[in-house]
C-alpha cells in the first residue's frame, strides 16, 4: 500500500498543496498532522503512519522537513523504516528507496557516527567530571587544618605552600572553597575546625 503523510505548521493555511502532490504520487491513504512543527516531538499522524504501515508498504512524503528539522531524526525515521520493511519516497527531495535501496544504508552510517559522537561525548564529560572533583589532596587532614589555620591567621597562599613544601595551587584548591568562611574559622579549637571541615571529631 501507498502511504502518504501531510503535515502544516501554524502559518500553513492548508493542506491541499501537499494533498495534491501526494494524491499524484497515487498515495491510497492519508495521514495528517495540522498546525504541528516540525521541531515538535509530538506528530500523532506520524505516529500512527508508522504503526499502520506493514512490510512492502511505500510512505511518501512531500518533502524531508515535513518528518523532522535535524538531519539526525530524519536518518533515524529512514532506519525505523528500513527495520519495517517499507520504502520511503520523498518528492521534492527526490528520494526513493524503491529505486535506490543504498540510501538505507547511508542513513544508517550516518545515525551510528551519530551514536558514536555521542559516546565519545558522554566519555568526555565523564572524565571532566572526575577531574573537577579533583585529585586526592597532597596534605593529610592535620596539614589542611593547620594551613587553614595559618590563612586565618593571616599567612599568605605563599607562606603556607612554602611550610608543607607543595605548591601554591595545592592550597588554593583547598582553601577557595573556605575562603568565605576564613575569618570565621580563626581562633576556633582544632577540634571543631576537624567537625566543620571533615563532619568528624577527633577519636579520643
Amino acid at each position: 500500500m501507498i502511504r502518504g503523510y501531510i503535515r502544516t505548521d501554524k502559518t500553513e493555511h492548508t493542506k491541499e498543496d501537499q494533498m495534491e502532490e501526494l494524491r499524484a504520487a497515487n498515495c491510497e491513504t492519508f495521514r495528517v498532522d495540522e498546525g504541528i512543527s516540525r521541531r515538535s516531538f509530538l506528530k500523532p499522524g506520524l505516529d500512527g503512519l508508522m504503526q499502520e504501515a506493514v512490510a512492502g508498504d511505500v510512505l511518501v512524503f512531500c518533502s524531508l522537513d515535513r518528518v523532522a528539522e535535524y538531519q539526525r531524526d530524519i536518518a533515524e525515521f529512514f532506519v525505523k523504516c528500513q527495520v519495517l520493511g517499507v520504502d520511503v519516497v520523498v518528492l521534492r527531495e527526490g528520494l526513493n528507496t524503491l529505486e535506490n535501496p543504498g540510501v538505507f544504508q547511508v542513513m544508517a552510517a550516518f545515525v551510528g557516527f551519530a551514536r558514536g559522537l555521542d559516546d565519545e561525548r558522554r566519555a568526555l564529560a565523564i572524565e571532566k567530571a572526575k577531574r573537577k572533583q579533583g585529585r586526592p589532596s597532597k596534605l593529610s587532614e592535620e596539614q589542611q587544618l593547620e594551613a587553614v589555620e595559618m590563612k586565618a591567621s593571616g599567612k599568605t597562599i605563599s607562606q603556607i605552600a612554602a611550610t608543607f613544601s607543595v605548591s601554591r595551587a595545592t592550597i588554593y584548591s583547598l582553601l577557595e572553597p573556605k575562603t568565605k568562611k576564613l575569618d570565621a574559622f580563626a581562633n576556633i579549637p582544632r577540634d571543631e575546625l576537624r567537625e566543620i571541615m571533615f563532619g568528624k571529631r577527633e577519636q579520643d
